[in-house]
């Protein structure tokens, strides 16, 4: 299996398109969205591997629906081309026409030769996608026996298999699962650790100025704030194509702005935690739209949950690499880590009129925010 292709890489939402398929029948892949999916690239139904393809992932089409699996295969080929092949080999899935090879480029599958338009080499790729449409895997298909062991592996293994709920109170909030990999976790961890970090207060409003505080009776955490532009280019690539998306639909919010990322440790040695609290009550935190919590540690502590009152008793712990989103309008709270100590990167989310407002108000105000007032500390 691969990590990625040259322009996707596992995690990453899946490009939208509309190609007709064999029945010249134009096709949103957008609204096939909800169910999991394998997503063929190949070069052209008239090469005996693709056809290969075609017919492996055909024979299987009984085993996928037990898990409601849908399938979809591209190439350059036209629709008639396409419906022929269908006909003559009993294709039942989609087979849809990328005649220009535009989609499989955007998907990194085809790509030039030594930068040669004239000549073009196409991979024979399968995707994985959960029902909303993330890449959750990324198999060759060269050697098609094993990668269709590793896809019925998979299928069974990571996709979700939770039941239906009743859901009867929820927070309005968004989960997104799997934005970072474990790897990248500890790796921020890391940077926590050896980096350095420094007690992390809170702002309240002071007149017209904004006045941070350290408040042991309010809030016990220690953040690192990334300053390397390296990491922070990393971290702006897979919020662009892992987070903003997931805002803009469930929100209608187009992201474009946003504070630096900072690196948060509770330590349970403390009793680490941050009191209810709303992210946006001040002049100088007024242009937050939302607030971005992606747990890095999952399991290595007891407690530190978030919770948001206004919604319930509820906790809410996304898996490690996985965030939660919400309004920093919303009253929420970390609930004290017991034992352990539970990292997680926090940021603010906000967009080009709240970034207007924030710089006026900041050229006015003239704030300080070294100056801390010590309360309880």
């Amino acid at each position: 299996m691969i990590k990625s292709t040259k322009t996707l890489t596992l995690g990453d939402h899946t490009i939208p398109f509309a190609l007709p398929d064999q029945s010249d029948k134009l096709l949103y892949f957008r609204d096939e969205a909800g169910k999991p999916a394998i997503l063929i690239f190949y070069a052209s139904d008239e090469i005996p591997a693709c056809q290969d393809i075609a017919c492996a992932f055909r024979d299987l089409i009984p085993t996928f629906n037990k898990f409601d699996l849908q399938v979809y295969l591209i190439s350059s080929d036209s629709p008639e081309v396409h419906q022929k092949f269908a006909e003559e080999y009993n294709i039942p899935f989609p087979l849809l026409s990328d005649s220009k090879n535009n989609i499989s480029r955007k998907y990194g599958v085809c790509f030039p030769v030594d930068n040669d338009q004239e000549n073009m080499q196409y991979s024979r790729v399968a995707f994985l996608l959960d029902p909303n449409q993330r890449i959750v895997k990324i198999y060759p298909l060269k050697y098609l026996s094993i990668s269709i062991e590793a896809i019925l592996k998979d299928i069974k293994n990571i996709l979700p298999q939770e039941e239906p709920r009743h859901i009867q109170v929820q927070a309005p909030v968004l989960l997104i699962p799997n934005v970072f990999s474990l790897e990248y976790c500890n790796y921020l961890i890391d940077i926590w650790r050896t980096k350095g970090n420094d007690e992390s207060g809170f702002v309240r409003k002071k007149g017209e100025k904004t006045v941070g505080y350290i408040d042991h009776t309010h809030k016990i955490r220690r953040d690192h704030f990334v300053t390397d532009e390296k990491i922070i280019a990393s971290l702006n690539k897979m919020m662009k194509s892992r987070v903003f998306p997931e805002i803009k639909k469930a929100f209608n919010f187009n992201v474009t702005r946003q504070e630096r990322y900072r690196i948060a440790c509770y330590d349970g040695s403390l009793g680490g935690f941050f009191n209810a609290h709303r992210d946006n009550t001040t002049p100088g935190t007024i242009h937050r739209i939302f607030a971005m919590t992606l747990n890095l540690n999952v399991g290595e502590y007891e407690g530190g949950f978030l919770r948001f009152p206004e919604y319930g008793p509820h906790f809410y712990q996304p898996d490690t690499g996985s965030a939660v989103i919400f309004s920093s309008s919303l009253m929420h709270e970390a609930t004290p880590v017991t034992s352990g100590l539970r990292f997680a990167l926090l940021n603010f989310f906000y967009g080009d009129k709240e970034s207007e407002a924030r710089n006026n108000y900041e050229n006015r105000a003239q704030n300080d925010y070294n100056a801390v007032v010590r309360v309880n500390s």
